[in-house]
């Protein structure tokens, strides 16, 4: 009879140290009960949709060419309020000139991605048809963030020949002269 009494402290022990760690985990947003219970020890926990509290820019593109794509591609890591990545989230992205929002026959590629298990998207496809100056807002969940300034650079026109600083004064020259060739008096 003390083993059997035994036995079942040991197991309604166990059962407390799993509530408690699965009501702290509900506390952090981490998992949703639907159930608990006591009878045959079962608790059902499936994943809540957590909310993305920080977006991580990875990688920015800094410029492209007219019908090339942008480069390096714009690659973002979603997290949550601990820093922990968040997975299965849709994200859309938009483009803006100095103009405002860019219509969809001024580019082409994806503008809505799902984050992988590690929280991250890769927007690797993403080219534009005009030149000119342009930025992208990233939006999750309600929260937004910018980009700094794209240049999209007359088609042909490779980025090595710019040979400058992205933002110094020469660059911004041979930006300027390179728009006005292509017919594009703003940035």
């Amino acid at each position: 009879m003390e083993y059997f009494d035994l036995v079942k402290t040991i197991l309604a022990i166990l059962v407390a140290i799993v509530v408690i760690i699965l009501i702290v985990l509900r506390k952090k947003r981490q998992v949703k009960l639907n159930s608990i219970s006591l009878g045959p020890f079962s608790v059902e926990i499936t994943e809540e949709n957590v909310s993305v509290d920080k977006i991580d820019l990875q990688s920015t593109p800094i410029a492209g060419c007219v019908g090339e794509v942008l480069s390096p591609p714009l690659k973002i890591q979603l997290q949550d309020s601990n820093g922990y990545p968040v997975k299965n989230k849709k994200v859309r992205i938009e483009l803006f000139d100095e103009n405002g929002l860019l219509s969809s026959k001024n580019y082409c590629g994806q503008t809505s991605k799902t984050s992988d298990q590690k929280g991250f998207i890769i927007f690797d496809d993403l080219n534009l048809n005009k030149t000119g100056r342009i930025y992208i807002f990233i939006c999750v969940d309600g929260i937004e963030t910018r980009t700094e300034d794209i240049d999209v650079l007359p088609p042909g026109l490779n980025l090595d020949f710019w040979n400058e600083v992205i933002g110094s004064p020469q660059y911004e020259e041979k930006l300027n002269r390179a728009l006005r060739m292509s017919g594009n008096n703003q940035k």
